[in-house]
């Protein structure tokens, strides 16, 4: 077993290939072409929407990729931003280095708030009433 690695794909490693580890964006119909002992392409990313999906099919080439590889960074990345968001943080740090130091900055908490994923505003269900406060 020979691994290559390339920048571009070049002909001669390409004629041998079975497999491709790729990010996908970078392979076209002619990439497929010139692979013709191809069998897999891995895919490094969750992404596959650039792919020439129909020159892979025809030839019956395996494709593999990363689906899910983001769900936790970006479920953390999601809190964070809430967190930054509700807590004003952007503010605090401008006045931290502006040495200012306010204390009437008005921070909220996520507790009881949810996120409505229709119009993506941040939404507060205001107990005791039948309604949104969206802001």
């Amino acid at each position: 077993m020979n691994f290559v690695y390339q920048e571009d794909w070049e002909d001669e490693p390409l004629r041998g290939a079975e497999i491709l580890i790729t990010y996908g964006e970078d392979l076209t119909d002619e990439t497929i072409e010139k692979a013709p002992n191809l069998k897999w392409i891995m895919v490094m990313s969750a992404g596959m929407e650039l792919m020439p999906f129909k020159a892979i099919e025809n030839r019956g080439i395996l494709v593999t990729n990363a689906r899910g590889i983001h769900k936790i960074p970006m479920a953390e990345y999601t809190i964070g931003m809430l967190l930054r968001y509700e807590k004003k943080v952007k503010q605090l740090i401008k006045n931290e280095s502006d040495e200012l130091w306010d204390r009437k900055i008005e921070v909220g908490e996520l507790n009881g708030k949810s996120i409505d994923t229709h119009s993506w505003c941040w939404c507060n269900w205001r107990r005791g009433s039948a309604s949104w406060e969206c802001l």
